[in-house]
């Protein structure tokens, strides 16, 4: 597309050369450029952001976790200032014991393991 330019004929009583032409052409790729990078940077870091969370599941995963029996959030607001509580019952369903408990923020995340399968 750049090289194109050159090769035009001038048109008569053009104000801009072929080669200002040339140039504008650059600064836009450039720019575009520019742009591109920009987006695909800010998608880079989200998917070593999202790598490091793979690594952190795969290295606290264990096959044999407690199971949710019930969660119950009370959240209430006193002039300026908000408390919280959490009562959650957890079960083992297995028949030895658990070494650790290992709580994820998204409980859906709990119930497959790192490959999406049940």
């Amino acid at each position: 597309m750049l090289f194109s330019v050159g090769g035009m004929r001038r048109l008569p009583n053009f104000f801009l050369s072929c080669e200002s032409l040339f140039l504008m052409g650059l600064l836009l790729c450039f720019i575009a450029f520019i742009g591109v990078f920009t987006i695909e940077n800010g998608y880079r870091v989200t998917r070593e952001i999202r790598a490091g969370y793979r690594d952190h599941f795969r290295h606290y995963w264990n096959e044999k976790y407690p199971c949710v029996c019930n969660h119950d959030i009370v959240l209430e607001q006193c002039a300026d200032s908000l408390s919280m509580s959490s009562d959650m019952k957890l079960y083992n369903p297995y028949e030895e014991s658990l070494n650790k408990l290992i709580l994820f923020l998204n409980p859906g995340v709990a119930g497959k393991n790192f490959n999406g399968r049940k």
